[in-house]
């Protein structure tokens, strides 16, 4: 189903979004701007925010970099900025790969490659346990030395893959019933989850430590090395569905091997350990909810298309998605900046205005993007490609109630209460699971439809949610101003000028 940029930790097809590809339960961009290390004092000593609730938070990356002490974090503000720009790596990359890919394997093969990606990305969240952000929180803000966490909590999440993996031998004579060439090749990249949700988690606790140039190296050398192996593949004549789908797992999980380098020694005694364990998955946990329905809601279609209507429609509703998830890509840095000053000033004014704004900057794109939708596709893709059409023009609606979703949701934490928004994920998750029985009479346009209303359901909770925490009327949210306009017009005027 469409979905905002990874961020989340959101992904989607394997060629369709920032994170699409990234090994199960790696760490997105928008994962370490949200869990970036707590600022230091001049000592080096942790200095702890509040919010309202009493709770300790993390700041966002803006926030860090802002308490930052001017000379004694230097790098760290320079690390972020390269974190930014490494974050467009892979949503260029796998915009470039799309067209590739459908042109060399045809709708078909593009539809298998997908149906053997599509469940070694979401078996995993679903036994991740939040153990990427409780390793950030406890080396950003209990102290913990990282190479301790890196251990207790990367061993538990090479046990969590070890079953994804169990989970995924058992089931791919079901997934790929239609395909059962491909039943060997899903099993063999389900072993590939045991190193790959270790390294997120020691990735997360490296980028609790502050080392975001680990994460930037990470996105780039997967990025580049990724495009290097499909083009090299492409030219001698060698990509099919299993060289296509090892090098997309391959050059990411290598990639993920930053995450070691300069790791501090561990040695934590049981006790220490059990501790780690024990407030790990404690913190994670809290978090997890939320995150399971987006990521259940992104994958969960294309894991069960090939069995429930075959690969063609599987090939075509990947490219829909591809197109469908540009504009979103859009909103990663306004989201930033935006709901950094939400967080630093808990005003629900300055939260409103921020959901106003990404209306407009995603608003613009969609409707742009579904007058071209009938001719990009068959351009890039190719004719064979042009049943993506329908799907695609769908799953742009989708995408305007994605993005709001995505400023909703921050908002709400931002303003102090981050598990709040759990009854809107799991509303929309009930919403995207009843949605897969329009898969088999409707192919890619009953999981299009789907998604709308999964992401539209979300929003409506959202958004009565946000009206009762704040006493905002939803107009407010959801109406554009004459002021939003000139601030986002002046805003593009002065990046086109600074870019000249």
């Amino acid at each position: 189903m469409s979905t905002p940029p990874a961020d989340l930790g959101v992904p989607s097809g394997p060629d369709a979004s920032p994170g699409a590809d990234a090994p199960p339960g790696s760490l997105t961009p928008t994962d370490a701007v949200a869990r970036p290390a707590a600022p230091r004092g001049r000592r080096g000593r942790h200095v702890r925010t509040r919010g309202e609730d009493g709770a300790s938070t993390v700041p966002d990356a803006g926030e860090a970099a802002a308490e930052a002490p001017p000379e004694g974090r230097p790098s760290q503000a320079r690390s972020v900025a390269h974190l930014l720009l490494a974050s467009g790596v892979l949503p260029l990359v796998s915009l470039a790969t799309g067209p590739l890919l459908a042109r060399v394997l045809g709708l078909e093969g593009r539809g298998h490659l997908s149906a053997v990606l599509a469940p070694v990305a979401l078996v995993p969240y679903l036994l991740a346990f939040g153990l990427g952000d409780g390793a950030a929180y406890l080396v950003a803000r209990r102290g913990r030395r990282p190479g301790d966490v890196a251990l207790v909590l990367g061993g538990l999440g090479a046990a969590a893959g070890a079953l994804g993996a169990g989970v995924l031998w058992l089931l791919a004579p079901v997934l790929l019933q239609k395909y059962p060439e491909g039943i060997t090749l899903l099993r063999l990249l389900g072993l590939t989850l045991v190193p790959a949700m270790a390294l997120s988690i020691v990735q997360s606790a490296r980028v609790g430590e502050g080392r975001y140039d680990l994460l930037v190296a990470e996105r780039w050398i997967s990025g580049l090395s990724r495009l290097a192996a499909l083009l090299s593949l492409a030219v001698a004549g060698a990509l099919t569905v299993t060289t296509g789908a090892w090098a997309q797992v391959g050059v990411l999980l290598v990639a993920q091997c930053t995450a070691l380098v300069a790791l501090s020694r561990p040695r934590p005694r049981w006790r220490e350990a059990n501790e780690i364990a024990r407030s790990g998955i404690a913190y994670g946990s809290r978090a997890w909810g939320g995150e399971l329905s987006g990521f259940v809601v992104l994958r969960l279609d294309q894991t069960v298309m090939l069995p429930l209507a075959g690969a063609g429609q599987l090939g075509l509703y990947v490219v829909a998605v591809a197109l469908a998830e540009v504009p979103t890509l859009l909103l990663g840095d306004l989201r930033r900046v935006l709901l950094t000053e939400v967080a630093a000033s808990r005003d629900a004014a300055v939260a409103a205005r921020a959901c106003r704004l990404a209306l407009l900057a995603i608003g613009v794109p969609v409707v742009l993007g579904m007058a071209a939708t009938p001719f990009l596709i068959p351009l890039l893709f190719g004719s064979e490609f042009a049943g993506a059409v329908p799907m695609a023009v769908v799953l742009l609606g989708a995408s305007m109630f994605s993005g709001l979703n995505m400023f909703l949701g921050g908002s709400i934490s931002a303003l102090g209460r981050p598990g709040a928004q759990s009854a809107a994920q799991v509303a929309s998750l009930v919403v995207a699971v009843l949605g897969i029985a329009l898969i088999a009479p409707f192919g890619g346009m009953g999981a299009a439809w789907a998604s709308l209303a999964s992401y539209l359901t979300a929003t409506v909770f959202m958004l009565v949610l946000f009206r009762r925490l704040t006493g905002h009327r939803i107009r407010e949210v959801v109406v554009p101003r004459r002021a939003d306009v000139a601030f986002l017009s002046s805003s593009a005027l002065r990046l086109l000028r600074r870019n000249r």
